[in-house]
């Protein structure tokens, strides 16, 4: 019974202990300072006390960084888990508080929100929730069809809403685009990458079809 009682109470410190560090964590809004390295899954920032913080990004933030040694702002969450103590950076601050919503949902973590938000533009996600496109979300997110319902039942009342017309038509178009140029080979991680570099403001699909051929032909 003596050994019960100290599981129980090790238990109970611990507990304790992770929701004291996540409470901690959660004062950490923004980290400002110099990029200081840069991969596809994490970027370190130093601060000027030179302090460096490792965040975790997704694929679609890392093709937004400036280059090392400049300055930028992320916006932070932090996620403890058995596994360890986790910062996720952000360059936007509704990216942020999307990325905070996705993780509400049930059954969605921290890597399966980045997962989603990597697909495009915030605007575009949101207008895809908003409009009710489990179709879109199943397609660009990775996620099956019960989890893309759940996201919506559970985050359209959350989330601002948006213009869903003009930003489901982009997505509609690099679905369209994707199946396009997997037809000549190309790899569709790589399509991905291209689409994200396309400029928003280009709206035609034979204009963003060409832009993403430029781009994957200098691959």
């Amino acid at each position: 019974s003596q050994s019960i009682s100290s599981g129980v109470l090790c238990q109970s410190f611990l507990i304790t202990l992770l929701n004291a560090v996540q409470w901690m964590g959660n004062m950490i809004y923004s980290i400002h300072g110099v990029l200081a390295i840069k991969t596809p899954e994490c970027a370190v920032v130093e601060t000027p006390a030179g302090i460096g913080f490792k965040l975790r990004i997704s694929k679609k933030t890392n093709t937004n960084l400036p280059k090392i040694g400049e300055t930028l702002k992320f916006f932070c969450a932090t996620v403890v888990t058995r596994e360890g103590i986790d910062l996720y950076g952000f360059l936007q601050e509704k990216e942020l508080e999307l990325f905070n919503c996705f993780t509400s949902v049930s059954g969605i973590g921290p890597k399966g929100a980045l997962k989603i938000m990597s697909a495009g533009d915030t605007e575009e996600i949101t207008a895809a929730i908003h409009e009710g496109r489990t179709d879109l979300l199943v397609k660009v997110g990775g996620v099956g069809e019960k989890k893309a319902a759940r996201i919506i039942l559970e985050m359209r009342d959350k989330i601002k809403g948006t213009e869903g017309a003009e930003h489901v038509g982009i997505m509609e178009m690099n679905v369209s685009i994707e199946e396009a140029l997997q037809t000549l080979g190309f790899k569709r991680h790589h399509i991905a990458e291209a689409l994200k570099k396309v400029p928003a403001a280009t709206t035609k699909k034979e204009e963003r079809l060409k832009e993403a051929l430029k781009i994957l032909s200098k691959k």
